[in-house]
C-alpha cells in the first residue's frame, strides 16, 4: 500500500471505505503508511475516508468513536507541519460520515479506490476489496485484497462518489473537499455508469 501512496501525485485521490474496519494507517503504532500519506499530501494528493455515522454504527452495536479516531490520526500526521502548511493541507485529508452507502452492508470488508488521470481506464479508477481472512475480523489476521472487475469498479465508484458528494455539498471550510476534486469524481462516475448523481452539477 505504501508503494501506491508513493506513486500518487497532484490531484490524485485515495478513498477508503469500511463500516467497522480500521484503516491500517490509523493504528497508533504504524509509521510507514503515515509517512507515505503525508508525502503524498505534500504533493497535493487527496485522502478521503468514507465511514458510517454514529447512528448507523449503533445499529451495528459498534461503539468506536470514528470521528475521534480520525482526528487523532490527522493530528499525528500533521504534527510536524507549520501552521501555514496545516491550513494549506487540511482539505487534503477528510473524513466523510454517511448513512446510505451500499458497501456498508458488508461491515467486515474494507474497500479502497485510487483515482488518477494517469490510470488507463475510462473511469480513471482502480477499486479493490480487502477481505478479512479467518472467521474473526477483529483478530488482526491477514487481509486478502481482491481487485474488482471493470463493471464492479464502475458501480462502486458511482455509489461512493454519490455519498461523498451528498455530505460534502453541505460543508464549509477545511472539512470540505475542494469543488474541483468533487467535480472530477462526479464526472468520472457519471460517464462510467451513464447515470446522473441527483443534484450534482
Amino acid at each position: 500500500m505504501a508503494k501506491n501512496f508513493d506513486s500518487m501525485g497532484s490531484d490524485d485521490v485515495f478513498i477508503f471505505i469500511s463500516a467497522i474496519r480500521q484503516p491500517f494507517e490509523m493504528d497508533p503504532n504504524e509509521t510507514i503508511l503515515k509517512a507515505a500519506i503525508l508525502n503524498a499530501i505534500r504533493r497535493k494528493s487527496f485522502f478521503i475516508y468514507l465511514r458510517p455515522t454514529k447512528e448507523y454504527l449503533k445499529r451495528l452495536d459498534y461503539f468506536v468513536d470514528i470521528e475521534s479516531e480520525f482526528e487523532n490520526f490527522k493530528a499525528t500526521l500533521f504534527s510536524g507541519l507549520s501552521e501555514e502548511e496545516n491550513d494549506a493541507y487540511a482539505s487534503h485529508l477528510v473524513l466523510i460520515q454517511a448513512e446510505h452507502v451500499p458497501l456498508f452492508v458488508l461491515p467486515d470488508f474494507k474497500w479502497d479506490i485510487f483515482y488518477s488521470d494517469r490510470i488507463e481506464a475510462p473511469q480513471k479508477a482502480l477499486v479493490g476489496a480487502l477481505v478479512a481472512a479467518g472467521t474473526d475480523p477483529s483478530s488482526g489476521g491477514a487481509d486478502i485484497r481482491i481487485p474488482l472487475s471493470v463493471p464492479s469498479t464502475k458501480r462502486v465508484l458511482f455509489e461512493v462518489v454519490k455519498a461523498i458528494w451528498q455530505v460534502n455539498s453541505g460543508r464549509r471550510g477545511h472539512r470540505k473537499i475542494p469543488n474541483k476534486v468533487i467535480a472530477r469524481l462526479v464526472e468520472s462516475a457519471e460517464q462510467a455508469t451513464k447515470q446522473k448523481i441527483k443534484g450534482a452539477p
